[in-house]
């Protein structure tokens, strides 16, 4: 969507067809599904000012969950299963949050609702706003569009994207106590509260930096040097220690920044018919990379030791450079292909 006043003129995403369904449904609602397609749905009414570090916020607040449950754990030994039933709570808050959500003006719209449609924009943006008519031939996304022509560079390039992305992140932090050990470092505690601080401080500067940057510069300067990082582990696992803990603990600072893009650039970059399924489809995309990942890395650490792990792990951040390079649109500081809202007042009545 994009709307304007005469004093300033923020710009908000479209609002896709599936969407809001989607974020609402309980039966999506689960870790692998619902994260990520929420972010195609909160992409839709974030301005585009802000749009960036909006929605890098969703992945720094994820971290911060992984770091509070990383002291409750630690702290909290007694009941496993206590500990493990207690993760309901929030998501039982945000599941009675999601039932709030509004239904996509567009998708009301399509379906012929105009007052419905204008009724949340009256609501959640403001009066003296209208919509422009939507036309489409077919509101419902068909899976095999994301391979037409236009679109299925595109749809290579989120899952390349995401699948090199998470693959060396998730391998690598699933076996942080084996990777720290092969460092060098013997007290596992203080290794995990260093890793962590590192996620964290990694995440608040990539959400400064999202907006400050293009989305091509932030996706290609993250992957070389995550690349970097691992290749200087890799080369030589016997240079002094300093350098690989310092080697290490910048790849887990880069990682975590660069994670904030997962949740923006691809719900930039499909159409708006297609966005929910499209980032559904690069999100198991990348959930494969992880799992393989993760189930490989004890193989490879017992074959070829720590200096091969890391330079096995550096393939991915390279090949999503070299991907990157070749495919990855810009989209930073651009409208979603959406529905536009526009101030009555200087546009005159379009309703």
């Amino acid at each position: 969507m994009h709307w304007k006043t005469r004093a300033k003129s923020p710009d908000i995403g479209g609002c896709g067809a599936e969407s809001a369904r989607i974020a609402k449904d309980p039966t999506l609602s689960r870790v692998g599904g619902a994260v990520r397609r929420t972010s195609a749905y909160l992409a839709e009414y974030v301005p585009r000012r802000v749009r960036g570090g909006l929605l890098g916020a969703t992945n720094a607040l994820r971290m911060v969950g992984f770091v509070t449950a990383f002291f409750v754990g630690t702290l909290y030994t007694d009941n496993w299963r206590a500990l493990l039933a207690s993760s309901a709570i929030p998501a039982a808050i945000v599941l009675l949050m999601r039932t709030k959500l509004p239904e996509s003006p567009r998708w009301y719209m399509a379906k012929g609702q105009k007052a419905k449609a204008e009724a949340i924009v009256e609501r959640h943006i403001g009066s003296g706003y209208f919509i422009p008519d939507v036309t489409s031939d077919d509101p419902k996304a068909d899976f095999r569009d994301l391979f037409r022509a236009g679109v299925r560079s595109r749809t290579i390039y989120a899952c390349l994207f995401w699948f090199c992305q998470t693959a060396p992140f998730f391998a690598i932090f699933t076996f942080v106590p084996q990777v720290l050990e092969a460092l060098g470092v013997e007290d596992a505690f203080t290794g995990d509260l260093v890793i962590n601080a590192m996620q964290l401080a990694g995440v608040a500067v990539g959400i400064l930096l999202i907006n400050q940057m293009s989305r091509r510069v932030f996706v290609l300067t993250t992957f070389a040097l995550m690349a970097l990082c691992l290749l200087v582990l890799g080369v030589d696992p016997e240079a002094p220690s300093w350098l690989l803990l310092i080697s290490f603990a910048l790849f887990t600072f880069v990682a975590s920044g660069a994670g904030n893009i997962q949740f923006v650039h691809p719900s930039e970059i499909f159409p708006t018919q297609l966005r929910s399924t499209g980032v559904g489809l690069a999100a198991a995309v990348s959930r494969i990379s992880a799992a393989l990942a993760t189930y490989l890395i004890p193989t490879s650490l017992a074959s070829f030791g720590l200096g091969g792990t890391m330079l096995l792990a550096a393939l991915f951040p390279i090949l999503g450079l070299i991907g990157s390079i070749l495919w990855a649109p810009e989209t930073g500081n651009q409208l979603l292909d959406a529905t536009r809202f526009a101030s009555s007042a200087e546009s005159g009545l379009k309703l």
